[in-house]
């Protein structure tokens, strides 16, 4: 039986132009690069369960077409950590596999991307966001929308709730810093301040040190603006948060303002299991916008069906990053088969024009001269208390300005 290998970390819905019939059967093997431990698991776990699903479905569509083709899915663990992302990247080039999709965070894909650009090795990313990764004619693809679209988004959530001030508290790595410096400049050109607050590493498990920090910018910043609602904390950081939420409980002036987040602390449910961090989440209104999936009507189905099964993996909603992942399956499948090949040239030729007329489960994937994704949604989610259950609340969602940018707007 003859093998293709093709690497691939998150993919995508597509509707699959008749295969050309092979001889005899063969088995094209796809990789994942997911986080399924450390700070991103959460999203790993839902982005695993996504491409199972897409090998299923895909697998499917090929047998009802008579097509002697079979694809699977082979998935690696980078533990959230960009120098073991760096050697699995490296392990696959030595496999031969050449079209690699992922990896999930913007530090890991800062530390592989020059390798597989030297190396001939393409890169299809479903939540890399880091700005300073939107780089024309490189070999990493990013389906999600880069961070200063969701600075905008946060400056406008801070201006519309009254917001003079910020103090901002941030993870230190690639996408902590960006985002945190994209919306800081957001913030301050619609007239607000934001502080610098306090920073903490990736490996940070106990946060008094920067929370004392914290505390004592805020208090700073509360005795230049002390009428109530005009200062608020901004986090910037992963999973972590529902520890860090936690130690807050001996430093009680940080439960009396108003707590922002961003997509990555967006509509995790699992952060609310805890009774002391689901109260300091609602008290303090935290609020988030999210990444989220623009279904055209035709697709909606199909948005459905996935929706279910993914869930049915993993008893909760998978979020827009995982339903992401299923369409770039699909994507990278029908672009190797248009391509005819994996070669870095011919593939990213034919990923272009593939993705131009593509319509995912989570919205058209066209590109933009970047290798960004051109069109995308954001939702606005706050922990609030409904009927006694502490719960997320969608509280806002995408709407289009004249000139193409996006605002929200408040449910």
């Amino acid at each position: 039986m003859k093998k293709f290998h093709v690497l691939i970390t998150v993919l995508a819905v597509l509707t699959l132009s008749p295969l050309v019939m092979a001889a005899e059967q063969h088995t094209v093997t796809f990789g994942a690069l997911l986080c399924l431990r450390g700070e991103r698991a959460s999203v790993g776990e839902a982005c695993k369960a996504a491409i199972e699903a897409a090998e299923e479905d895909i697998n499917a569509y090929l047998a009802s077409t008579g097509s002697l083709l079979k694809v699977t899915f082979k998935i690696e663990d980078t533990r959230t950590d960009s120098s073991y992302a760096s050697g699995k990247l490296q392990d696959f080039k030595d496999q031969n596999i050449m079209v690699v999709i992922g990896p999930q965070t913007s530090s890991e894909a800062r530390m592989i991307k020059d390798f597989a650009d030297t190396n001939g090795m393409i890169l299809l990313s479903p939540s890399a966001t880091a700005p300073s990764l939107g780089i024309s004619e490189d070999n990493l693809f990013r389906f999600c929308p880069d961070d200063t679209n969701q600075a905008a988004i946060i400056a406008q959530l801070l201006s519309e709730d009254k917001v003079k001030a910020a103090v901002e508290i941030h993870r230190n790595d690639l996408w902590g810093r960006e985002l945190t410096k994209s919306a800081k400049a957001a913030f301050e050109r619609s007239g607000g301040l934001m502080n610098d607050g306090a920073v903490y590493n990736s490996d940070t498990r106990d946060f008094r040190r920067p929370l004392t920090v914290l505390d004592s910018k805020l208090g700073e910043i509360l005795a230049r603006y002390p009428e109530s609602g005009a200062v608020a904390v901004y986090y910037v950081g992963f999973d972590e948060f529902a520890t860090m939420f936690y130690q807050t409980q001996d430093r009680p002036a940080l439960g009396k303002v108003r707590w922002y987040g961003t997509e990555s602390t967006s509509h995790d449910e699992k952060f609310l299991v805890n009774k002391a961090v689901a109260d300091f989440a609602r008290d303090v209104k935290f609020t988030c916008p999210s990444y989220a999936v623009s279904t055209d009507p035709s697709q909606l189905e199909k948005y459905n069906s996935v929706l279910e099964k993914v869930r049915g993996k993993i008893g909760r909603d998978p979020g827009a990053y995982a339903l992401t992942a299923y369409d770039i399956a699909w994507l990278a499948v029908k672009t190797y088969v248009a391509a005819g090949t994996d070669k870095a040239n011919e593939f990213k030729k034919a990923l272009f024009t593939v993705a131009k007329d593509y319509q995912g489960i989570t919205g058209p994937m066209m590109l933009n001269a970047r290798g960004d994704r051109a069109v995308f949604a954001y939702d606005v989610w706050s922990v609030k208390d409904e009927n006694g259950a502490i719960k997320w609340v969608k509280t806002g969602k995408s709407a289009v300005n004249p000139d193409g940018t996006i605002r929200i707007e408040r449910i």
